[in-house]
């Protein structure tokens, strides 16, 4: 919200934050939706996801499982962490030119790990795709 609205005053906002796929967007004309917005982290979900991408093509994965807790990591980067990872992964999934297939699974569902593992990825992901 804050980010939105400093354009209005010529403000910049200078942030350790703005890692989803939305800041990747142009912050440079006034008409931008996060106009101003300069993040100053090293390390961000877009880089995460390029690095991700790039272990795919190097290996050829097609095929992608993502286990997440919507509000995982909450104590380290507050509420909803794991969701905008989330969201920003499969934004890059969607810019490759390889076929991603991806689905994610929500670990709150479940509290048995070794479950979820062995019916939600089980052999499927050991193998190469045909």
């Amino acid at each position: 919200m804050v980010g939105r609205m400093l354009k209005f005053f010529t403000v910049p906002l200078l942030t350790t934050g703005a890692q989803t796929y939305d800041f990747m967007k142009s912050k440079t004309k006034r008409d931008d939706e996060f106009f101003g917005v300069v993040r100053v982290s090293p390390s961000n979900f877009i880089t995460i996801a390029r690095s991700i991408n790039a272990f795919n093509a190097k290996f050829n994965w097609t095929r992608f499982v993502m286990l997440f807790k919507p509000d995982g990591q909450h104590e380290v980067s507050g509420e909803g962490t794991c969701k905008l990872m989330l969201e920003t992964l499969v934004e890059s999934f969607k810019s490759i030119t390889a076929k991603m297939v991806y689905r994610a699974v929500n670990m709150d569902r479940q509290n048995d790990t070794k479950k979820i593992l062995l019916e939600e990825i089980g052999v499927d992901y050991s193998e190469k795709s045909s």
